[in-house]
């Protein structure tokens, strides 16, 4: 009985003790300094109420849950293990911490005899994400049909505790990854920031897309997994060969029937087609002479008609396409020593005349000789001979009879043209009027001329007007005599004009210079 008293007293003083001594008072006094890891936590401690200053300990205690203790995981960073002073903020880093995580703090006192603790309130800590580095790629340079030099950096490593790897990754499909893609590994040390990495890449396929970006690889604390980051993709597209356009077509050594062609090739070029026919044609159409392959940046064309005017296009060759055609090229032939005539016609004829005109075979020719009979003669040895306009007035014809000409034209040094073929024609029947021979006159000028001609008459009774290129081509025709023409888009040459006051003609000849 004595032994249960003494315990009960016993008790009734410890817990009158326990009592009587005041827990000290702690607050929370601020967050601050918070980085990817870490963060900066403050408290108060504003009376110690009855504890002792000796077996007395403090700090804070912080977890991911709320409210922290102990027992349930929480971890302790203690700040002393004396007692705090009065009044006086304390505070500690808390490292090891979680980016993107929520933390809850509060701080704690802790005595060991007899044991007790006591907590301020609670703060909430959001611990901000980690800044990664900043990876920089920039557009591509040199690039050729197989190569190109790229170029990436790391401009800052940020909150990045180290670049474990860094270098470059590239490939024919956009957002390039390590993977999938070829990387180049940059070893050297970074001493410094910006760290530039650069690579002279080869082999690459021509006319094709590539992209490429920056990458480095980091660790970050409390992290289970490496993290690569990526720049922003940068795309290039190597040269193809036929994605130029051979250059500087130069055209001379021109002779009668051939010409040199030379061009500037573009880069990786080998093979090239050569577009050459009559001024004016279609590069690649239907034309007079047919396209010439060339595994040379030259070629010698021949098989041309002297005094033509050409136009020559050229465009590269390559195993999946063509490039486009070169900008076109214009030569005249030079004109044989004695051109054949050509565009032999009778304009008009009568049952007892006719008026035979034709185009000379170059603009220097001046003498004709015209060789007439009925169709069932034979031409004479010798004919009439025509001077300066080309145009012949056979007179005393049978009506209703065919009768056949041809014409060839005479040059210097007795040096003769070949006969053009001969043109037949059959005369009117008898009973109607001849021509009137006489050719009313339209003032022709400037002559030679740049390109516009000035035409003046008195006569209102123009019917028709004809103009014919050295070719044999009717350029301009109407039913008006026009106070000017231009010869637009013309080579320089002879033209014939041919005007009509009923069955009356003028023929002139106007050189375009």
């Amino acid at each position: 009985m004595k032994k249960i008293i003494l315990f009960l007293f016993t008790l009734i003083c410890f817990i009158s003790v326990n009592k009587a001594i005041a827990q000290p008072t702690l607050q929370m006094a601020g967050v601050n300094n918070s980085l990817y890891d870490r963060t900066t936590v403050s408290a108060v401690c504003t009376n110690l109420g009855g504890w002792p200053s000796s077996g007395f300990g403090y700090g804070f205690i912080y977890d991911t849950v709320t409210p922290p203790l102990k027992k349930t995981g929480a971890k302790l960073k203690q700040v002393s293990a004396s007692a705090p002073v009065v009044n006086t903020i304390f505070n500690t880093t808390i490292d090891g911490l979680v980016s993107g995580k929520t933390y809850y703090v509060r701080a704690y006192a802790k005595r060991t005899s007899p044991a007790d603790t006591v907590y301020s309130d609670i703060l909430t800590v959001n611990i901000p994400l980690a800044d990664d580095p900043i990876m920089v790629a920039y557009p591509a340079s040199g690039i050729g049909l197989n190569s190109a030099t790229i170029t990436g950096e790391i401009t800052d490593k940020k909150d990045a505790p180290a670049i474990l790897t860094k270098g470059l990754v590239y490939d024919t499909l956009p957002n390039p990854k390590l993977k999938v893609g070829t990387h180049i590994f940059f070893t050297a040390a970074i001493t410094s920031y910006p760290f530039t990495m650069t690579s002279n890449l080869t082999n690459l396929k021509e006319g094709q897309d590539y992209y490429f970006r920056s990458f480095c690889i980091i660790k970050f604390a409390n992290r289970t997994k490496n993290d690569t980051i990526y720049s922003d993709t940068i795309m290039f597209k190597t040269f193809h060969a036929c994605g130029n356009v051979p250059t500087n077509v130069v055209i001379d050594s021109i002779g009668i029937t051939s010409a040199f062609v030379s061009w500037t090739k573009g880069e990786g070029q080998t093979k090239w087609e050569i577009d050459c026919d009559i001024a004016g044609h279609v590069p690649g159409g239907v034309g007079v002479r047919p396209t010439i392959m060339s595994t040379n940046d030259t070629i010698t064309l021949t098989g041309l008609t002297g005094n033509v005017s050409y136009t020559v296009f050229i465009r590269a060759v390559c195993p999946d396409r063509y490039s486009d055609w070169s900008l076109v090229k214009i030569f005249t032939t030079l004109p044989p020593p004695c051109a054949p005539i050509t565009n032999l016609s009778v304009v008009s004829y009568e049952n007892s005349s006719a008026i035979v005109t034709w185009t000379p075979g170059s603009m220097i020719q001046n003498q004709w000789e015209v060789l007439f009979v009925k169709s069932n003669q034979n031409f004479p040895d010798n004919g009439t001979i025509i001077r300066n306009n080309p145009i012949f007035h056979p007179i005393g014809l049978t009506d209703t009879t065919q009768y056949k000409v041809k014409v060839r034209a005479i040059c210097e040094n007795d040096v003769n043209s070949e006969w053009s073929d001969e043109y037949r024609f059959r005369t009117k029947l008898s009973g109607l009027e001849d021509i009137d021979n006489e050719i009313p006159k339209v003032s022709i000028y400037p002559n030679p001329t740049d390109g516009t001609i000035n035409f003046k008459t008195e006569n209102n009774d123009v019917t028709k007007i004809e103009i014919w290129n050295s070719l044999g081509e009717l350029i301009f025709y109407s039913d008006k005599l026009p106070k000017t023409y231009t010869l637009n888009n013309q080579s320089k040459g002879l033209f014939l004009i041919k005007i009509f006051t009923g069955e009356k003609v003028q023929i002139e000849k106007v050189i375009l210079k």
